[in-house]
């Protein structure tokens, strides 16, 4: 059993909530060094990201955002008790986990239908210090936003995980591409270590699926093979996948995704 998991099964009170998040975070941030978190540095990031930490969605032309909001934890923790309740935290299916954090992004981001560019505003207006609470119920968090929050959580949680960039790519069955790939574009997920498990987790764009002719989306979650993170070179993640896992229907038009990461070899 995850120790941290069992102590928040042990939680009562909203009192006991706050004091269990605020020595958590505390302790995350003694053992953590600040970094700078960017696509030059490195290709993947482990473990906690420290309040003071620069994390750069685009580092030539934006400012650095900060995951500096101890209220994620308790708020977090809120979501699982009012979603499912604490009695069965240590015995959680992790796919179930998941999508507690997806809840949880939802409530607090919610729209993912704004552009880059209107993300971008958010930064203009705060050039001296971007918050990730700039981000907040205005649809403006993309995916290093996102994917900075859930490696937090999870990594309050206990659990191992990976800020990973990455390029991504779309294939349709529309007759629009030919099933080509789509243009690339740069990306960011987490990839995590769980049961002896490696998932990959795109909380930014998820999954499109169907059931009795209307579109349902489902945490885009699937497990990879092999248990080495740095040895992923790239990984295709389809609709059916999903489809299977919370017996849907596999989208029509919508087949698969592709993941590359990023080679910083040479």
């Amino acid at each position: 059993m995850n120790k941290i998991l069992k102590e928040i099964k042990d939680l009562k009170t909203p009192v006991d909530i706050v004091e269990f998040a605020a020595n958590r975070v505390a302790y995350l941030e003694e053992i953590t060094p600040k970094r700078d978190i960017n696509v030059f540095n490195s290709q993947f990031y482990n473990g906690y990201i420290n309040m003071g930490s620069s994390i750069y969605a685009n580092v030539i032309f934006l400012p650095p955002f900060y995951v500096d909001d101890f209220n994620i934890y308790v708020d977090f923790l809120n979501t699982i008790k009012e979603e499912i309740g604490f009695d069965m935290i240590d015995k959680l299916d992790f796919r179930i986990l998941i999508s507690l954090i997806q809840i949880y992004l939802e409530k607090t981001f919610l729209s993912r239908d704004k552009t880059k560019a209107d993300r971008d505003v958010i930064y203009e207006k705060n050039p001296s210090h971007v918050s990730i609470k700039d981000f907040y119920h205005n649809g403006g968090a993309k995916c290093i936003e996102r994917t900075a929050v859930v490696q937090n959580i999870l990594a309050f949680l206990g659990i191992d995980t990976y800020l990973a960039f990455n390029d991504l790519s779309f294939v349709y069955d529309n007759g629009h591409n030919d099933n080509k790939d789509s243009e690339k574009e740069g990306h960011v997920i987490n990839v995590i270590k769980c049961n002896g498990k490696l998932w990959a987790y795109d909380s930014k764009n998820m999954m499109p699926c169907e059931r009795n002719g209307k579109v349902i989306y489902t945490p885009a979650l699937i497990e990879l093979s092999g248990d080495e993170v740095t040895k992923i070179n790239e990984f295709i993640m389809k609709s059916s996948d999903l489809a299977s896992q919370y017996n849907f229907e596999p989208h029509k038009e919508y087949k698969k995704r592709k993941y590359k990461f990023y080679d910083f070899s040479n």
